[in-house]
C-alpha cells in the first residue's frame, strides 16, 4: 500500500537547475544559428554585388541561344545532374555587333531565343555587358525574398526559451512552493 499517493513533493533544486541549463544551452543554441544564417545572407549579398557604374550605355540585346550547361546536386540519395541555361545576347553598338555570354545560369532558360532586353555596356569596352533584370544580384534577391525568414526563425525560438526560463526562475523565486510534482 502506497501512502504517499497524491502527495506533491517540491521539485528538487538540482533537477530544476538541470531544466535551466539545458532551457540556457538551447537558447544559445538557437540565437547563434540565427546570427550565423543572418550573417552568412549579408556575405553573400556583398559578394554578389556588382558594380554598375561602369556601365553607361543602355543597348537593345536580342537572346541568340541558350547556352547548355550542367550542374551536379548532392543529397541523400547520391545526387543528381541538371542542365543550365545561360543566355548568350547579341547586340549592336556604334556599327559594331557584339555577342555577350550572361553571367547567370539556370535550370529554366531565362528567355527565349529571339526575345528582346534592355542591357547596360561600358562605352569604354562594349563587349562587357550587364543585363539589369537577369544577373546574380537580381536571382538572389529573388531566393532572398522565398528565404528571408530563415534567420528569424531560430532566433525567435531562442528568444522564447530565454523568456520561458525567466519565467521558471521568477516563479522560484516568488512562490517557490507553487512548483510541485506528484
Amino acid at each position: 500500500m502506497n501512502y504517499n499517493s497524491g502527495v506533491r513533493k517540491p521539485v528538487k533544486t538540482s533537477s530544476f537547475l538541470i531544466v535551466i541549463a539545458f532551457l540556457l544551452i538551447f537558447a544559445v543554441i538557437f540565437l547563434a544559428a540565427g546570427r550565423f544564417t543572418n550573417s552568412m545572407i549579408k556575405e553573400m549579398e556583398r559578394e554578389i554585388s556588382v558594380d554598375t557604374s561602369k556601365y553607361d550605355k543602355t543597348v537593345t540585346a536580342t537572346v541568340i541561344e541558350n547556352e547548355k550547361g550542367s550542374t551536379s546536386f548532392a543529397d541523400d540519395n547520391g545526387g543528381y545532374e541538371a542542365d543550365t541555361f545561360s543566355p548568350i545576347y547579341q547586340y549592336e553598338y556604334e556599327g559594331n555587333t557584339y555577342t555577350a555570354r550572361g553571367n547567370v545560369s539556370s535550370t529554366d532558360a531565362h528567355y527565349a531565343v529571339g526575345d528582346k532586353t534592355e542591357v547596360m555596356i561600358s562605352s569604354d569596352d562594349p563587349s562587357e555587358m550587364y543585363d539589369p533584370n537577369y544577373n546574380a544580384e537580381s536571382e538572389y534577391k529573388a531566393f532572398k525574398a522565398l528565404t528571408n525568414g530563415f534567420w528569424i526563425v531560430p532566433t525567435i525560438l531562442g528568444v522564447g526559451l530565454i523568456v520561458l526560463t525567466i519565467f521558471l526562475v521568477i516563479r522560484r523565486i516568488v512562490a517557490p512552493n507553487s512548483m510541485y510534482t506528484t
